[in-house]
């Protein structure tokens, strides 16, 4: 859909001489970047891409299209092009990420001579597709704001900017959806006044404005209006902090990853692929980054399988690719031609197949030391240890179903290796205080002191009481809590029947409460009191039929639906509505995966989306400066974005890689971790 967007904006200007000139903002870069290729901008008649804060240069005889945020700065920015003493290009054509003030407005008008000033169009793309289900804001820093009850007008500020994004998702999907909200506090006991239901009221009022402005919002639609379902991150804040070994989600973790690209090394003999760890010196010629991306045919398939499922896989394929690719087989085997006809006969073969072999060789380099790396970090950090244990506390439950006893007894020999980094020590701490909704102090200090946690990581368990968790126990109720509650939902859990396909793991027991809460819209069962309605739906758009829709053919989860690409979007939605998922202050990869799931197992239409997506390492982050001054929080949190593109570095769009990697087969990597 943005994509479509997109390129009609491009297409929509037709200047005389054909040739156009684009300009982008960082915001939109990242935005054009995420849905298009360089070359797909490029045929549609564009001769150059430049965007603002480096130097552009003159041509007057041009016509350019901007395609910006609409802030001030941008607007003096354009104006600036066409002053007297220095006219950059003979018209512009504005377009805006989002709605653009009248003030703006009136400054772009005067700024620009009459005639010279073409087109000013919003365009309702201001926001990130990550991936086919999912879409991001790209504010990785909203999180800080959000969660700091001293810094009411920036929270009021984010909100506000969130409204305006979500509003245009919804225009560009041409849905007019009916809205619930959680309301309920981390503990979950009902409260009206939530941080979800102030952004529902805002983006309802929002959409109801669209449409009595624009007659044709929203479009006729033959499928019922969509689903919008809000919640914030303190919905589930075992998710961000539990290892999750499914391959995305591992590789995220574990590896060096920048803007969603996997970095890494060549020896100088460019055979031999090396993941780079935090200050891993090397030359720029070794430096090398891998793109993980839709235009990788391998990860697409893998990404959401099981770690385990991953490796045996890419161990099958490369045999696979070796027995039927001869310049493969020779070239690794390290044969040398034989003399006769029958040499060159060989090496007509080797050369029939060089093209391909080049290219599958380094897309198989990339992922088999990607596993390799994994297993190796696996290892050494001691995560069949540590993640068993975190495995105990979300679900509140041994692997053979026992209910926990003694702790304590289960996180000490964790805490006290020192094999295992602090980092993972910290998450482990945190876990057992959600789970155990909080401990008290003296507890938790001989702790601290035990694991030897240096006090910035320990600060991370302070500010979690700015999400609302508890770090000391109450004599509260547990009665009551609702079915999206950790522990108290054990029994919710039991009764919900294993699925055909999902991840048959000791190390991956635990379901998000997103897809959960999924589950249970889907069936139209979520509690209305839990998650009220801003408006509720008419009957005759929410029958029964209408809501939960018949799922022929939903044969299994994580077996199929993760395997799966994803189906027919526009037939999933006659099985009932669309639904969309947003988390207020970040998503994790495990809650992305199960979207999929769903969206296979149940063949529906389901989208998620966030402020930001987090890897444990950067929700960690995050933690550890929730409580930070201003001074701090202007240090920016490294966010994952679809860069796949390299738009618009042409040069960067494919990796480049070489050599076989190093690892060995599938199927003795991590036995430990299968199935028992």
């Amino acid at each position: 859909m943005c994509s479509e967007i997109l390129i009609d904006m491009i297409r929509s200007v037709k200047p005389p001489g054909g040739w156009k000139i684009l300009i982008l903002d960082e915001v939109a870069l990242r935005i054009v970047n995420s849905c298009l290729k360089l070359s797909e901008v490029l045929d549609e008649n564009v001769t150059l891409i430049e965007t603002f804060g480096k130097k552009r240069q003159t041509f007057s005889q041009k016509e350019a299209i901007y395609f910006v945020s609409p802030i001030a700065d941008n607007i003096t920015r354009i104006t600036g092009d066409f002053a007297p003493e220095r006219r950059m290009y003979a018209a512009a054509h504005c377009f805006f990420t989002n709605t653009l003030s009248d003030d703006l407005f009136d400054q772009l008008r005067k700024g620009i001579p009459a005639g010279v000033l073409k087109a000013v169009k919003e365009v309702n793309a201001d926001f990130v597709p990550f991936e086919p289900r999912v879409f991001h804001l790209d504010n990785p820093m909203a999180v800080f704001q959000l969660f700091r009850p001293s810094a009411p007008v920036r929270r009021e500020a984010e909100i506000d900017s969130m409204t305006r994004k979500i509003t245009s998702l919804c225009a560009s999907l041409g849905e007019l959806p009916h809205i619930r909200y959680h309301a309920a506090t981390p503990q979950g006991v009902y409260q009206e006044d939530t941080l979800s239901s102030l952004l529902a009221f805002r983006v309802q009022n929002e959409l109801d404005n669209l449409s009595r402005v624009d007659k044709d919002f929203p479009p006729p639609s033959p499928y019922p209006p969509a689903v919008l379902l809000i919640v914030d991150r303190t919905f589930d804040m075992m998710a961000p902090l539990l290892h999750e070994f499914t391959y995305q989600a591992m590789a995220n973790d574990l590896l060096p990853f920048q803007d969603g690209r996997y970095i890494c090394s060549t020896d100088d003999d460019g055979t031999t692929v090396a993941a780079l760890g935090p200050g891993t010196p090397t030359s720029p010629s070794q430096q090398q980054t891998a793109t993980l991306d839709e235009s990788d045919a391998i990860w697409v398939l893998i990404r959401h399988w099981h770690f385990v499922e991953a490796v045996d896989y890419i161990s099958d394929m490369f045999q696979r690719f070796l027995s039927e690719n001869k310049a493969a087989s020779n070239a690794l085997s390290g044969q040398s031609p034989t003399a006769g006809i029958e040499g060159i006969m060989a090496m007509k073969d080797t050369l029939a197949h060089l093209p391909q072999f080049q290219e599958m060789k380094q897309r198989f380099a990339v992922h088999i030391n990607i596993c390799g790396q994994c297993k190796s970090e696996f290892e050494s950090r001691k995560l069949d240890l540590v993640a068993g244990v975190e495995q105990d506390l979300a679900t509140g439950e041994t692997v053979d179903g026992r209910s926990l006893k003694n702790i304590l007894n289960e996180i000490v020999p964790a805490l006290a290796d020192s094999k295992v980094s602090n980092t993972d020590k910290t998450r482990l701490l945190i876990l057992y205080i959600i789970a155990q909704e909080g401990i008290q102090d003296m507890d938790r200090r001989k702790l601290l002191e035990a694991a030897k946690i240096p006090t910035a990581d320990a600060q991370a368990i302070t500010n979690l009481a700015l999400f609302g968790l508890r770090l000391i126990p109450s004599n509260d109720s547990k009665k009551n809590r609702g079915p999206y509650h950790y522990w108290g939902n054990k029994q919710a859990k039991k009764s919900r029947k294993p699925k055909a396909g999902e991840l048959p793991y000791d190390l991956s027991r635990y379901k998000p409460l997103i897809k959960l809460l999924l589950e249970d819209q889907i069936h139209n069962r979520v509690e209305a009191k839990l998650f009220p309605w801003v408006k509720e739906p008419p009957q005759a758009t929410w029958s029964k039929r209408g809501a939960a829709g018949k799922e022929p053919g939903a044969n299994g989860g994580a077996g199929t639906g993760a395997h799966a690409a994803s189906g027919d979007n526009d037939d999933d939605r006659k099985r009932g509505p669309r639904i969309i998922l947003f988390v207020i202050g970040g998503m994790t990869f495990s809650e992305m995966r199960s979207v999929y799931e769903l969206a296979t197992e149940h063949r529906r239409d389901i989208l998620i989306g966030s402020t930001a997506i987090y890897n444990p390492t950067q929700w960690m982050n995050v933690l550890k400066e929730a409580h930070s001054d201003e001074h701090v929080l202007t240090k920016p949190v490294s966010v994952l974005t679809p860069t796949g593109n390299a738009f618009p570095k042409l040069s960067e769009s494919e990796p480049q890689r070489d050599g076989e990697g190093a690892t060995g087969g599938g199927k003795k990597l991590l036995n430990f971790l299968k199935k028992r």
